[in-house]
């Protein structure tokens, strides 16, 4: 079994990258064949991407103007959880986030083999606001 604490390794290591706008750090967290989709968080619209570079990349400039912060597993939400999604096994983790403009959460697929290593591997990323402040 998975400790909780290498669970949210990847989320540690996702904010931290956001917070540096450091591409290549983001890049090295997603499969090349990743997809994301994005729920106005991010990009102010309902979009999707694909490819762990473009993903970095949009998500690099996003994440300055949206000043995301304050990542964590959502403790209101299912646990993190191996699952099968579209034929593939991925370890589900339920995150919670903020922007300077709103509450969002998300959710990450993560591929389970790559959580022994140093470097965890999304495989998707969905985010959406919760709730807009104010």
């Amino acid at each position: 079994m998975i400790s909780l604490a290498k669970k949210a390794r990847w989320l540690e290591s996702f904010s931290a990258a956001l917070a540096g706008g450091n591409r290549q750090a983001l890049t090295a967290l997603f499969h090349a064949d990743s997809h994301w989709r994005d729920m106005v968080t991010f990009t102010g619209r309902i979009a999707t991407l694909s490819g762990g570079a473009d993903i970095a990349s949009a998500l690099a400039t996003a994440s300055r103007a949206n000043q995301t912060r304050a990542f964590a597993i959502d403790p209101q939400r299912s646990a993190p959880a191996q699952a099968s999604r579209a034929g593939y096994t991925v370890l589900e983790v339920f995150f919670k986030f903020e922007t300077a403009t709103a509450s969002a959460r998300g959710i990450v697929r993560l591929d389970p083999a790559t959580l022994e290593g140093d470097s965890p591997k999304a495989w998707t990323l969905f985010t959406e606001v919760d709730e807009f402040k104010g």
